[in-house]
């Protein structure tokens, strides 16, 4: 198991784990992993971790990597979302199927989705007041 920390932003002195604490963590077997500099304002070099066994990850801005990863896995779940209506290249519609039952808003001119009928209702029971 990995225990990876982040620096935390603007001059907070704050650090989620020390190079002692970190050092012991190693010891009980996990991974320990920090950004670069995460430890500067509370008072920890690099050094002081890496002579503890931690890894330094680079880059310093770690956080702004997150929105690839998130368009990543955004992506991952629209491919795997488009695949379930798909069968032999071609796309196929199972009502039985709860992900596909569950995302249709309308068929064959019928609202199925639960939440719009509610909406469509109550839109209908407010514009005669």
């Amino acid at each position: 198991m990995t225990i990876a920390t982040i620096k935390e932003p603007g001059k907070e002195t704050r650090i989620a784990i020390t190079p002692h604490s970190a050092k012991n963590y190693i010891k009980m077997g996990f991974e320990v992993s920090i950004e670069l500099n995460a430890g500067l304002n509370a008072g920890f070099s690099n050094e002081d971790y890496e002579k503890n066994g931690v890894k330094i990850i680079a880059p310093v801005n770690l956080p702004a990597t997150m929105p690839t990863h998130a368009s990543l896995l955004f992506s991952r779940n629209l491919t795997a979302f488009v695949q379930a209506f798909t069968q032999d290249k071609k796309f196929h519609l199972d009502l039985l199927d709860d992900i596909q039952k569950g995302s249709l808003i309308t068929h064959n001119g019928e609202v199925l989705n639960s939440r719009i009928q509610e909406a469509l209702l109550k839109e209908t029971h407010t514009e005669g007041l």
